[in-house]
C-alpha cells in the first residue's frame, strides 16, 4: 500500500483554492487572475444579470494547450430566470489585452481572430424562465506557424435582448499555448498501459520520461499520476475540499518544466487524490458534496493542463470531525460526478484499495463502474490478483493484476523479487494495465553504492519490457528533486 507522507495542515476556503488553482505558469510568467465573481449584487437586485462563464470552471481565465484543432465550453448564467426570452452575443474583444498585460505583468500577444468560431455566430439563447444557457462552444484552429507561443484570446458579452451584462461577468479570458500535438506511447506487441505512482514529496516526476525502449524510443511509461494531493476537511464550512502540500503545489505551478515534458513525449499526467485522516473520504460524501469537490477536481485539472485524475481510498479515518462512517454509495456517486464534468479522454483510475468493494459494485444514473473509469489496479504490491470482477462492468484490459513497488514497503531496503511467471500471466490473459510504484531519483538508503545513490531502474524495467514489448530498456538523465 501507499505510505502517506502528506502533511497535515487546515487551509483556505473552496474559493481560496479556486484562485491559487489558476496560478499556473505558462512560458514562466507568474499570472494572476480574476476569482469566483461575487453575484449576491445582482442576485439581490429586481432585474436579471447576465455573467459569462467557461463550463466547468468558476474561473475567468482557462489555460489551453492547442496542440490540434480544439475547442471550449461557455454559457451565460443569469442570476434571475427572466420572464422572457434573452439573448447575449460573444465576441473578441482585441482591447483588452493591453489592459490584461499592464493588470498581469504579462506580454501576450492576441491569438489570431480568424482561428476562432464561435457557435451561432456569437449569438446565445436563454429561453424564458431558465437560469443559464445550454453550452456554446469556442473553436481553435491549429495554426501550425505559431507552435511554441502563447496568446491571449478575450471573449466580451455583449448586451442582447431582455438583460443586462453584469461588469464582473462580462469578460473570460483564455490563455492560448500552442503545442505541438503529443506523439503517441503506444508500442507493439502488447497494447496496455505502463503506470507509475511517484512520491512527488521527495522525488520529480521527469523520471518517468527518463526510461524508453531501446529501438523503437518509445518511453515506457504512458501515464504518470502525482502522488498525492490530499481530500481535506474545512471544518467551519464543513464540507471536504482539494488541497496540495508543497511539494505537489510546486510541481503544479511549475508544470513547464515538471509536467509538459512528459506530455510532449506522449505520457499522460495524471493528479492522486488521497484522504487525509480528517474524517471525509470518497466513501462517505453526500451527492452535494460530491458534485461541487468533483468540481474542484475540474478545476484543477484544467488549469495545471492536466490528463486526469486518479483515486486512493486511504486514510479517511472516518468517523473523524464527527463525521458519517463509509457508505456503498459516495464513492461510485463522486466518479460519475468527475466524469461528467472530464468526458473522455481524460482519465479517470482506481487504485482499488479500502472499503471500496460495494461502493464500486452497483451502477450510477445507468452506468456501471467500469464505463465511469478507465483503469484500476490491485493495490497489494508484488502479488497477484484477477479480482477486477469486484468492480461493476470493468473489463480485464481495464484491470492490473500484478502491481510492481520498485521499493520494498514499510521502510525495506530490498528490491522486490520480479515474477516473469506474473508479467506472463499478466499479457497473455488480457491485462491491459502494468501498474508500478515509488519511482525514484536518489536513494538515501542506497547513498554509499558505487553510483552514489543514483536510481537506474533500467536493468530491472527491461524484465518487464522484454516481456511486454520484445525490446530493452534505456535510461536517459535520471532527476533529482531541485526544489
Amino acid at each position: 500500500m501507499h505510505t502517506n507522507h502528506i502533511k497535515r495542515m487546515k487551509w483556505g476556503l473552496y474559493t481560496l483554492f479556486l484562485i491559487a488553482a489558476t496560478l499556473f505558469v505558462s512560458c514562466g510568467d507568474d499570472k494572476i487572475v480574476i476569482g469566483e465573481v461575487d453575484e449576491f449584487p445582482y442576485q439581490s437586485a429586481n432585474e436579471s444579470y447576465a455573467l459569462l462563464k467557461h463550463q466547468g470552471s468558476v474561473n475567468d481565465v482557462l489555460n489551453v494547450d492547442v496542440r490540434n484543432n480544439d475547442a471550449r465550453n461557455v454559457f451565460v448564467k443569469l442570476t434571475k430566470a427572466g420572464e422572457n426570452d434573452i439573448t447575449v452575443n460573444l465576441s473578441i474583444d482585441p482591447s483588452l489585452v493591453s489592459v490584461y498585460n499592464k493588470t498581469n505583468f504579462t506580454h501576450y500577444e492576441l491569438f489570431p481572430a480568424n482561428l476562432v468560431s464561435i457557435d451561432n455566430n456569437g449569438t446565445v439563447n436563454i429561453a424564458k424562465w431558465r437560469a443559464e444557457s445550454e453550452p456554446v462552444a469556442v473553436h481553435f484552429t491549429k495554426d501550425n506557424t505559431l507552435e511554441g507561443n502563447t496568446y491571449l484570446l478575450p471573449i466580451r458579452a455583449n448586451a442582447g435582448s431582455n438583460v443586462n451584462i453584469s461588469a464582473e461577468g462580462q469578460v473570460i479570458y483564455y490563455v492560448i499555448n500552442v503545442a505541438k500535438p503529443i506523439p503517441s506511447s503506444a508500442k507493439s506487441g502488447w497494447d496496455g498501459v505502463s503506470i507509475c505512482y511517484v512520491e512527488v514529496n521527495s522525488n520529480s516526476p521527469l523520471n518517468v520520461g527518463t526510461y524508453t525502449l531501446k529501438d523503437s524510443g518509445k518511453p515506457f511509461f504512458d501515464i504518470c499520476n502525482i502522488f498525492a494531493a490530499n481530500l481535506n476537511y474545512n471544518a467551519e464550512t464543513g464540507k471536504p475540499y482539494l488541497y496540495f502540500n508543497d511539494n505537489v503545489q510546486h510541481l503544479l505551478a511549475n508544470r513547464d518544466k515538471y509536467i509538459k515534458p512528459l506530455q510532449d513525449k506522449g505520457i499522460k499526467v495524471c493528479l492522486s487524490i488521497l484522504p487525509n485522516h480528517g474524517g471525509v473520504g470518497l466513501l462517505n460524501m453526500t451527492n452535494a458534496a460530491a458534485k461541487e469537490f468533483a468540481m474542484e477536481i475540474k478545476a484543477a485539472i484544467d488549469a495545471y493542463g492536466l490528463d486526469g485524475a486518479d483515486f486512493d481510498e486511504e486514510w479517511a479515518d472516518y468517523g473523524n470531525n464527527g463525521l458519517p462512517a463509509a457508505n456503498t454509495t459516495s464513492y461510485g456517486r463522486l466518479l460519475f460526478e468527475v466524469r461528467k464534468l472530464l468526458p473522455k479522454p481524460k482519465l479517470i483510475t482506481v487504485y482499488y484499495i479500502g472499503v471500496t468493494s460495494a461502493g464500486l459494485t452497483n451502477p450510477v444514473e445507468g452506468l456501471s463502474i467500469g464505463e465511469i473509469i478507465d483503469y484500476s489496479y490491485y493495490p497489494y504490491y508484488n502479488s497477484y490478483s484477477t479480482s477486477y470482477t469486484a468492480i461493476g462492468g470493468l473489463t480485464k484490459a481495464q484491470w492490473g493484476p500484478y502491481p510492481y513497488a520498485f521499493h520494498g514497503t514499510n521502510g525495506s531496503t530490498v528490491y522486490p523479487a520480479i515474477s516473469t511467471t506474473n508479467i506472463n500471466n499478466l499479457k497473455n490473459n488480457g491485462y491491459g494495465v502494468n501498474l508500478m510504484y515509488d519511482l525514484r531519483g536518489y536513494s538515501e538508503t542506497h547513498a554509499n553504492d558505487a553510483n552514489k545513490g543514483i536510481m537506474d531502474y533500467s536493468d530491472r524495467l527491461t524484465i518487464f519490457s522484454r516481456i511486454l514489448y520484445g525490446e530493452d530498456v534505456v535510461a536517459g538523465e535520471i532527476f533529482l528533486k531541485d526544489w
